[in-house]
Formats: C-alpha cells, structure tokens, sequence
C-alpha cells in the first residue's frame, strides 16, 4: 500500500473544509508562509505542529501522523545519509537531515566549502552513521559540527561517566553508566571530546545541553564545559539558569562563530583560554 505524503494529506483535508491557507494558519496558531512550506514539502513538521493542525481541521488522532519524509527532502539528503534516511527518534523535534537541508539552504556556500571535504574522509560512513544518530536543535548546531568533521575530528560512541566525566555525574545515564553517546573525539592542539545535545538531569527535570566538551588542557587539568549554541530559538534567560543548575563554565558560540571559517579556531583558543 503505498503512503501518502504528508503534504498531500494536509492539503487536501484544508480544500475539503474550504479554508485558505490564512484561515487554517489562524486556527492552527502558525505562520502562513510555514503552512505554505508545510504544503509544499519543503519542510517536515514538528509533532506539535502536527497535533495543531489535526485539531484545526477535525480530523481524527493519527490522521496526519508524518512518519515519512516529503520527496523533495528526500531526493537532496540521500547524498548525505545514503539511501536510507533514519527514522526520526520521539526526542527530536525534526530530524537531523532536516536541519542538513536548511543549512544547504540558507548558508549554501559555507555549506558546500564543509561538506565538500567531509565526504572525501575514509571514513565517511562512520560519519554518515554520526549524522543519522546524533540530535540537533538548529541549523548552527550542525554546521559546527561539519566545521569539526573538517577538521578530521574522529567520530565515536562513548560513555560519558567513562570519559572522567564520573567526577560531575548529572549526565542522564538512567540504564546504565556504560550507556553509549554520538561524540566527536580530537588531539590537536589538545585532547578533547564533544557530545552534542547529551541528556542531562537537573533541578528542574531532564534537560539537554547543546554541546558537552571535555577538554584535557594539561596532564593534571580536565575540564568540562558547557557549550551553547545561539540558534533561532535560543533563550538566553533559560541557558543562564541551566548552567547555575548543572554547574559548569558556559561557551557560548555564537552565530556569528559557526558561519566563520575559522570557527574551530576560535573554539580552541577559547578553550585554551580556561
């Protein structure tokens, strides 16, 4: 039986109703041009979006449940991920390669100038494995990672209480402390090691940091440090009381950073800075 696109779904539920796409963005409490997007294909909604719009047009639970990716995506992300897209995980609000497309799309240049190198590496399909498991929150937050998978910065699935990460244990290694973590792992100009998005316990509930880097300055000296990404979304009031709750030193890197070609640069110079 062959599925039907999400976009086709929303869009013939909206024409059945008579709706312009004004009126359903209003009950659905979006922006147009996203619905448009939406629409389109050339975007894939988040599960909230989706409950919103289930409930703007009446439809039953599940009737606009997204479980595929549009074609369009599709035919653009497989030069990354191969023919196979992962299936998006319940703790992500949109897949990885989701946040690949709008980085190709707003930032084309830099985006090419990163993954031109990328895809040459030996060991590309550990990367591409990378790029499938690890969570993203932006665009910025993959383009920092391209910016280190450039710069020959080794992929590997770690423990982070292994990692002597044991000494400040509010990472949320709830089965095991052997649970396993996507990270990005260098030596130059020192060791360090980098989990993107890892789960963490606080106060206040489970939370993610944006960047978790371990950096081991001197023989005697490790540090781990807190790094936020400035994405569209970034909230500057939460981040502040989320580094007081975890108790860590905060990096922030802004946009401005992640769209430099020196980014990975900076990074270290500011880590050598501690």
């Amino acid at each position: 039986m062959k599925l039907v696109p999400f976009n086709t779904r929303l869009k013939n539920a909206r024409q059945m109703l008579k709706l312009t796409q004004a009126e359903l963005a209003e009950r659905a409490q979006m922006r147009r041009h996203r619905l448009a997007d939406l629409e389109q294909g050339r975007r894939f909604p988040t599960p909230q979006e989706v409950a919103r719009l289930t409930r703007a047009l009446r439809l039953p639970p599940g009737a606009l449940e997204a479980t595929e990716p549009p074609s369009r995506a599709v035919s653009q992300a497989h030069r990354l991920f191969g023919t196979r897209l992962p299936v998006p995980k319940p703790e992500r609000a949109r897949p990885t390669w989701i946040r690949l497309l709008h980085a190709s799309r707003c930032h084309r240049q830099l985006y090419l100038w990163l993954t031109r190198p990328v895809r040459q590496r030996t060991d590309y399909p550990l990367v591409r494995r990378f790029l499938r498991e690890a969570v993203s929150d932006s665009r910025f937050e993959v383009l920092a990672w391209l910016h280190l998978l450039k710069h020959n910065l080794k992929t590997e699935w770690l423990a982070p209480l292994r990692c002597s990460f044991r000494t400040h244990p509010v990472f949320d290694g709830r089965s095991s402390g052997d649970l396993r973590w996507p990270a990005l792992v260098g030596t130059g100009p020192f060791p360090v090691v980098l989990f993107p998005q890892l789960p963490v316990l606080v106060t206040s509930g489970p939370r993610r940091l944006d960047l978790l880097i371990g950096a081991r300055l001197s023989r005697k000296r490790t540090v781990w440090v807190n790094g936020e990404v400035d994405g569209p979304f970034h909230d500057a009031a939460d981040d502040a009381e989320r580094t007081v709750q975890i108790a860590l030193p905060r990096l922030e890197l802004s946009r401005q950073d992640i769209l430099s070609h020196d980014f990975v640069d900076r990074l270290w110079q500011r880590l050598s800075e501690l």
